[in-house]
């Protein structure tokens, strides 16, 4: 179910080039009256490999994805020989960002667009903003070859060109197979404290295994709206595929019922690349295969494809004299809809000096959320000790390897409760709770074989 964004055309737009005068054109020709109904660097380096995904490949060829060992023969794009002209063109046109039905079909909701408009009024005069993207894999940019071709790099980059003066630095806080759930724990430490100014949040894929999407999503666009800066915030709905016999087909239930209703209960603008791509698709004019490296993660076509969708978005709230931004009070967010069981959390990690852990577990170097933890190594026993006063409820965000075989002994050493995590419970990362009382912990391994990572240990203080 998609929701319905009415929208008029804006006449006149001046540009300095032919080449920006093309570009705003097709934008603003498609795109939503966004102002009449309107509320008002350095760049991090990806590390090489996130938890349960390929490494990341280093190609040259031109789609980036023949070097895949996840993409088979059947999906690799085909020689253009023989081709049709103009399914090349329209291919070649989406591929580029430079579609015209970019905005009309893929915006969502235009939202409440008042701060992102005001972000943009303040970066004309110069100053400095943090732009952030919070999610999963596809906001890490798994599978790619480069940092800058993530599709949060691409909206860094539009924002330097339009405003000069300004100084932006990026945040990338995409952690691989993180979903809501464990968004709701590691909103502080992994995003809310570089006190962004803008948030790109992208989890539309990262839902299935979430028990209240709604509740859950809600809590993270709370806490962002709500944080230091006062930051705007959009949306991004990202996609993922099926295949059988006849071909690929979009996932059920992408993006979630729940995901939209809190899109739409907080006045997110939200873009739904979901609903672009796949009506691309279905009209025949692109394939899966080219835009994606598997069955989840776009490759730098893909990311370019949801990088021009956002600059298309932000393209139309650009500053001009020609239109007035009404200055309009901000919404009061006094979120009480939702259910508020995670707005109370805390998420330690290796930076928390009250952690002892011994030989056996060594604690990753702090580039960025996915090495924040501790890793266990194959031999010896491992131990983490840890304090978690007043806590509800214990959990500990894990990835085992796929040769992992035993468990995990947590104990509860001022209440004299045990509980067991089974390696083979699990293949990609996952948050386990351990429901143990008391405020005294020690994790120990029992592996015959194989390792684990812990990216996190999430404690709930008001669960009920």
């Amino acid at each position: 179910m998609f929701l319905k964004s009415k929208f008029k055309f804006n006449n006149i737009v001046k540009a300095g080039s032919i080449r920006k005068i093309v570009i705003v054109l097709i934008a603003l020709s498609s795109c939503a009256s966004l102002y009449s109904n309107s509320y008002a660097s350095s760049v991090e380096i990806m590390p090489a490999q996130g938890p349960g995904e390929a490494t990341i490949p280093q190609v040259d060829d031109l789609y980036g994805i023949l070097n895949n060992p996840d993409f088979d023969n059947q999906n690799t794009i085909p020689s253009s020989i023989g081709e049709d002209p103009e399914f090349v063109k329209r291919r070649n046109a989406i591929l580029s960002g430079s579609d015209q039905d970019i905005i009309s079909i893929a915006l969502e909701s235009g939202g409440n667009n008042t701060r992102l408009i005001n972000l943009m009024k303040r970066a004309q005069n110069g100053g400095e903003y943090t732009i952030a993207c919070y999610g999963g894999s596809i906001s890490y940019g798994a599978m790619l070859g480069h940092e800058y071709e993530r599709f949060g790099e691409i909206v860094l980059e539009w924002f330097r060109a339009n405003f000069p003066r300004a100084h932006f630095k990026y945040v990338n806080s995409g952690m691989g197979a993180s979903n809501t759930e464990m968004g709701c724990y590691r909103i502080e430490r992994d995003l809310l404290i570089y006190k962004p100014d803008f948030v790109i949040v992208d989890f539309a894929v990262n839902t299935s295994n979430v028990e209240d999407v709604y509740g859950t999503y809600s809590t993270i666009l709370y806490k962002i709206l709500n944080s230091a800066k006062k930051p705007a915030v959009c949306a991004i709905n990202f996609t993922y595929a099926y295949k059988n016999g006849e071909g690929y087909y979009p996932a059920p239930n992408v993006p979630s019922s729940g995901l939209l209703r809190a899109q739409t209960y907080f006045n997110i603008p939200t873009i739904n690349y979901h609903k672009y791509v796949w009506t691309k698709i279905m009209a025949g004019e692109i394939r899966w295969p080219d835009f994606n490296a598997d069955y989840i993660h776009p490759n730098k076509f893909g990311h370019n494809i949801a990088g021009s969708l956002l600059k298309a978005y932000l393209q139309c709230l650009l500053p001009n004299d020609q239109v007035e931004v009404a200055q309009v009070p901000e919404i009061n967010y006094d979120w009480l809809v939702a259910t508020s069981k995670f707005m109370e959390v805390g998420y330690i990690t290796n930076e928390d000096s009250t952690v002892s852990y011994n030989e056996n577990m060594k604690a990753s170097s702090n580039l960025d959320c996915y090495h924040r933890g501790w890793e266990f190594k194959e031999g010896g026993d491992g131990e983490l000790v840890f304090s978690a006063p007043n806590q509800k409820r214990v959990g500990f965000i894990i990835l085992f390897t796929p040769n992992a075989r035993g468990y995990l002994q947590v104990d509860s050493t001022d209440q004299g409760q045990t509980m067991y995590i089974n390696s083979e419970e699990s293949d990609v990362l996952k948050l386990f709770y351990t429901n143990l009382s008391g405020e005294h912990f020690k994790l120990t391994t029992h592996l015959s074989s194989g390792s684990f990572k812990i990216f996190g240990i999430c404690i709930n203080y008001g669960e009920q």
